[in-house]
């Protein structure tokens, strides 16, 4: 029931992230909305320090919880002091730099932001030890719920950049405040430097990990900051934003679901792949829709809430969602199945070989094409490291690199024909001049039906476990409205 709670308000959460940001980047110009995101994307990799992953050693040695929590609690401060310094060094490099001097105002926010999170290291892993998963949900909505209220505030009052990065000051305190609340952790920060020894050995491994993932998660951004204008990286900041948003609101809880499931099944590494398989594709046969109804509309949805603002935006969208649900597909792997299977070197391994090869597509991308270079490399580079990193998933289990396709051939298919179908009622409306909520009123829901009908042609049981599922989702969403 925990779980479920969560998934439901961490949805609700992400739908509020994305009104806040439409809101921000209505507001903002295309310069300030990209040093936003460029002090973010700079301060993720010192920031690999304060995420060390101290709150997981403290899961794993929960047995010892009160023998372990005063030296964790002190080495996440200091460890949240280095990464801000080194935040704030690096801002104060980086300025010059990139001709910003706004980016040091920025990352010492960001900085203190990492301080504030990291004295909710403690905290956190108790209400995960006690399985508490519905009231993390809960701090975790108030708190975005803080951000996005600041965030819209400080950009309608003309406060540019710093709206994206001075509220997340105010929602950590916020968020670290409920944790101890609930959390009835024992409130200690005891400098143990005998128990650092033993807690940075177990965080090392994870540390080397998160700074691989910061590499493909940001490095984009700042390849663009390099090849390119500040106006440009802004344009690419939004359009990966909007099409990262879609993954996150309807696939963004498969892997804290999934992944306890998954775990139960780990002395039968064949039931347990094939429960993933299952679970996969019926995820790709909901998301794809959604991305391509994104890539089909865009232009409709831009201009309806932005009007001419953001449309170099456009064709770097769909070529991003050309990526974004393989994405998803090989993040489900390494988050859950490859997770539940405990082979943690091999994640860490795989992180460091995405890491490059990311670099290497991103960089070839940028120096060939410039933005629209970028995005086709992040979106080949899903592909690629995205294969590899099911195929390392699912060979446990005795599946091979032929039955990846299994995963998304249908929905793929599905979305060709929807696209099609689409493409079709937008030329018949452009002929009468059909106003853009027309567009958007008849092509939408006529793209979905197209996609559901080819789905059911193509795969039925797939087309039935998702209807299923929705199905499912509905009666749970009304249940509870219902009882309220």
């Amino acid at each position: 029931m925990g779980l479920v709670l969560m998934g439901g308000l961490s949805v609700l959460s992400k739908v509020m992230s994305l009104a806040a940001q439409v809101v921000l980047t209505s507001r903002l110009t295309k310069v300030e909305w990209a040093l936003g995101g460029l002090a973010i994307s700079i301060a993720a990799f010192p920031a690999v320090l304060q995420n060390a992953g101290l709150s997981s050693v403290l899961v794993h040695r929960q047995r010892g919880f009160r023998v372990w929590s005063g030296g964790a609690a002190s080495l996440g401060m200091l460890l949240g002091v280095v990464a801000c310094l080194a935040i704030i060094g690096v801002g104060a490099v980086a300025a010059p730099a990139y001709g910003s001097p706004e980016l040091v105002g920025l990352m010492v926010f960001v900085g203190t932001t990492v301080i504030v999170n990291s004295a909710g290291v403690v905290p956190t892993a108790r209400l995960q030890i006690d399985l508490r998963y519905g009231t993390i949900a809960k701090i975790g909505l108030l708190a975005n719920l803080s951000l996005n209220l600041l965030s819209v505030s400080m950009a309608l009052y003309g406060l540019g950049p710093y709206a994206c990065v001075a509220p997340q000051v105010v929602s950590g305190i916020v968020n670290v405040a409920l944790l101890w609340r609930h959390s009835h952790a024992p409130l200690s920060f005891v400098v143990k430097p005998r128990v650092w020894k033993f807690l940075l050995g177990d965080a090392s491994a994870i540390i080397i990990t998160n700074l691989m993932w910061a590499v493909a998660n940001f490095g984009d951004n700042v390849m663009v900051s390099i090849f390119a204008s500040k106006e440009a990286l802004g344009v690419y900041y939004f359009a990966y934003a909007l099409s990262f948003q879609i993954v996150q609101i309807i696939a963004g809880n498969a892997q804290p679901v999934l992944m306890p499931a998954l775990a139960k099944l780990s002395h039968d590494p064949p039931r347990q792949v094939q429960a993933f398989m299952r679970g996969a594709r019926l995820l790709a046969a909901l998301l794809f829709p959604f991305l391509a109804a994104l890539a089909s509309f865009c232009p409709e949805v831009l201009h309806l809430v932005y009007t001419d603002k953001w449309n170099d935006a456009i064709p770097i969208i769909r070529v991003l969602c050309l990526g974004m649900g393989m994405y998803m597909l090989s993040s489900m792997t390494i988050g859950s199945l490859v997770t539940a299977q405990g082979r943690f070197r091999t994640t860490m391994v795989f992180s460091i070989f995405n890491a490059v090869e990311f670099l290497t597509m991103v960089g070839l991308g940028a120096y060939l094409g410039g933005v629209i270079g970028v995005a086709i490399g992040v979106a080949v580079h899903h592909w690629f490291a995205g294969t590899i990193a099911i195929w390392l998933g699912i060979s446990r289990g005795g599946f091979k690199l032929k039955d990846i396709p299994g995963l998304y051939i249908a929905p793929i298919l599905a979305c060709c024909a929807a696209m099609l179908a689409a493409y079709a009622i937008k030329l018949g409306l452009a002929r009468v001049h059909a106003h853009t909520l027309v567009v958007l009123g008849v092509g939408g829901p006529a793209e979905f039906a197209a996609y559901a009908l080819a789905l059911r042609l193509i795969a039925p049981e797939t087309a039935r476990q998702a209807r299923a599922q929705i199905v499912d989702i509905v009666r749970k969403v009304s249940g509870r409205f219902s009882r309220a």
